[in-house]
């Protein structure tokens, strides 16, 4: 479902077809993304009928079930790709505040970038 890549941050986590994957947070905390987030900020899904999240290179991978369908997490974080990412490896959601918190990209070693 996930593996790791290479980008201008370093060694980057990113969904099966390239793009980034990224958290949002809030002084620490994890926001959850519903609504209009969902539409900009895409969850990462399993496939149907697909109960376990895997990662190539990735530690913590896992999923939850949400109003979404069944999201990957990472260290127990969901995570989403960035509609506004050009092409595969782009990391242009780092840093953005919106909806709540701030987004950042997932590092291969499990933390975020910034």
């Amino acid at each position: 479902m996930v593996k790791t890549a290479q980008s201008s941050l370093g060694t980057i986590v990113v969904d099966s077809s390239g793009k980034t994957v990224y958290t949002l947070t809030n002084n620490g905390q994890q926001v959850p993304c519903t609504g209009m987030c969902l539409s900009v900020w895409p969850a990462v899904l399993l496939p149907a009928g697909t109960t376990t999240a895997t990662g190539s290179g990735v530690k913590g991978v896992g999923s939850t079930m949400t109003a979404a369908g069944q999201q990957v997490t990472i260290n127990g974080a969901p995570v989403y790709t960035f509609m506004g990412d050009a092409q595969p490896g782009s990391t242009a959601g780092e840093g953005i505040n919106s909806f709540g918190g701030t987004w950042h990209v997932v590092m291969a070693g499990g933390g975020s970038g910034g």
